[in-house]
């Protein structure tokens, strides 16, 4: 290991055990590297750190950080608590389940785990308490179901990935990858929380367990009336067209009239689209009555579908991001745009559970926030340069390739790596350093494993296998952040909650394992939709 290098893991190193911040440690121990480097230390550092954050796509980190803000003031949490009770809540440890289902639906409308924590842990982990349910149990359950929401789409900490991997990977790929490993990483907990709430008789004091022939007879009634609700909803949609296309109609003439030069195409509605209007319309309104008039009858499903209708436009977020960038109207960083705008809507006018003037403490916080993140893409990027000058990734890729040429043992050695990096250092940081070293040992061995297709396949397949092993990270001591916000809110302690959160680690674990061993379950979504084309 050479000067520079070894300057920078030491004071790296030293810096982290004496409680600096993250983002300094990294900053200090890559000015320290140039000093010994003979380059003009601090203009070396300060252009490495604006040039790490002038990136466009990055813009798409503050849209989502207060999108994700605004959702969790906005009530949305408690709404989707009920959706989930409604379609999880009665089976043995049903609030166990309802947490889990909760965070995976919160994480991905805010993609963020300790925002999915806050919101979701701040109401469940009391009731769950009052209900019977162990203390240090709840808290296990919230913090590693939190971390779900990183996977799935939209999160922030994969625009990094794409960042980190010059391009060679778009956000809209990535986003897609995240589905399923996302859903697994849940199924598994659900599974974990399951067996621990039978054992201990979780759940049984609300009374919340049916027989088997009752709780199918639910969902099936359920599913008939989602399906009519969902039909009727969709009848609407070519309104919803027809309006927006007056609007846009009206708006380039008032563009017009001021002045500007605006080209465009859109014209008001023909006779014929008011007449599919109509049509649609009223097949709409004839669905609408048979849910009312004859699937309403049984009170718990009227009641179930109202719960459902209620969580549907907080539902419609994710839908408008994702598809949005797969439909092409916008682009992942608009998309980020466009769910502010969204949840601004929903949490000011439609729940009305965020008042105009909360928003500058709002704005504050997405400003805070952010600052804290770009700063340690900035550092993280200028640590980068370092590594790379020296071919440390280099390096490390001849020294692991030359330990052994079995695919499998590599891949395990590498998760061994990441799991070790996510205990002690923040996501972003490890994303924006480890991937360049990585990345290309990753790829080689996917094309020995499983074939060269001479696509983004395998920089993809990564990405997903690294933001697993981060996520367990955030779930560990020392630095785990989700693991002491979980603990402050369930008012217990890290050693305390450790004991009881190991079963859920080896559900996390054996996730990872499977993405790692079987690349489809990753590449699936992408390959279908023609991202590895």
């Amino acid at each position: 290991m050479n000067v520079p290098v070894l300057v920078l893991v030491i004071s790296f190193v030293v810096l982290l055990l004496i409680n600096v911040p993250v983002a300094f440690c990294m900053g200090i121990a890559t000015l320290l590297a140039f000093l010994v480097m003979g380059a003009p230390a601090f203009v070396a550092v300060a252009h490495n750190i604006a040039t790490g954050i002038d990136s466009f796509a990055l813009l798409a980190i503050p849209f989502f950080i207060l999108s994700g803000l605004l959702m969790g003031h906005g009530g949305i949490a408690r709404r989707l608590i009920d959706f989930a009770n409604v379609l999880v809540g009665r089976f043995r440890g049903g609030l166990a389940f309802v947490n889990i289902l909760t965070c995976m639906l919160f994480g991905a409308i805010s993609g963020s785990a300790t925002a999915a924590i806050s919101s979701v842990g701040g109401f469940l982990i009391p009731l769950m308490n009052k209900m019977g349910y162990h203390r240090d149990f709840n808290a296990s359950v919230t913090i590693t179901a939190a971390t779900t929401g990183l996977l799935i789409p939209p999160s922030n900490v994969m625009i990094v990935y794409s960042l980190a991997t010059g391009g060679a990977v778009s956000i809209a790929a990535i986003f897609m990858a995240g589905f399923l490993p996302g859903v697994l990483m849940g199924l598994l907990l659900i599974v974990v929380s399951a067996v621990i709430s039978i054992r201990n008789n979780y759940g049984q004091e609300q009374g919340e367990v049916a027989t088997f022939v009752e709780t199918l007879r639910f969902y099936a009634l359920l599913l008939a009336s989602l399906l009519v609700v969902n039909f009727a909803l969709a009848c609407f949609y070519p309104l919803l067209a027809a309006t927006l296309r007056i609007l846009a109609w009206a708006s380039a003439g008032i563009a017009k009239s001021l002045g500007y030069d605006i080209e465009t195409s859109r014209s008001l509605p023909s006779g014929a689209t008011w007449i599919r209007v109509a049509l649609w319309g009223l097949a709409g309104l004839v669905a609408w009555v048979v849910e009312v008039k004859v699937v309403w009858r049984l009170a718990s499903i009227k009641a179930a579908t109202i719960t459902y209708l209620r969580a549907v436009p907080a539902l419609l977020l994710v839908l408008i991001v994702i598809g949005g960038i797969l439909l092409g109207w916008f682009t992942p960083t608009e998309a980020s745009a466009v769910a502010v705008l969204y949840a601004f809507i929903l949490a000011v006018f439609v729940y009305r559970e965020v008042e105009v003037s909360e928003l500058p403490k709002i704005l504050l916080q997405c400003g805070v926030t952010t600052s804290v993140v770009f700063m340690l893409i900035a550092t993280s990027v200028a640590m980068s340069w370092v590594l790379a000058s020296e071919n440390v990734p280099q390096s490390i890729s001849a020294g692991l390739l030359g330990l052994t040429d079995n695919g499998i043992v590599l891949l395990l050695l590498i998760n061994a790596i990441l799991l070790a990096v996510g205990t002690f250092m923040d996501m972003t940081p490890a994303v924006l350093i480890f991937t360049p070293i990585l990345l290309p040992i990753v790829e080689r061995i996917g094309s020995e494993m499983w074939g060269d297709h001479g696509d983004s396949r395998y920089a993809l397949y990564f990405g997903i296998i690294l933001i697993m092993n981060l996520c367990i990270g955030l779930c560990t001591p020392p630095v785990g952040t989700c693991l002491f916000l979980g603990c402050g809110i369930a008012e217990t302690t890290v050693t305390k909650v450790m004991r009881h959160i190991f079963p859920f680690f080896v559900a996390m674990i054996v996730a990872l394992l499977i993405c790692t061993f079987v690349p489809q379950i990753s590449l699936w979504v992408p390959d279908k939709l023609g991202f590895l084309k």
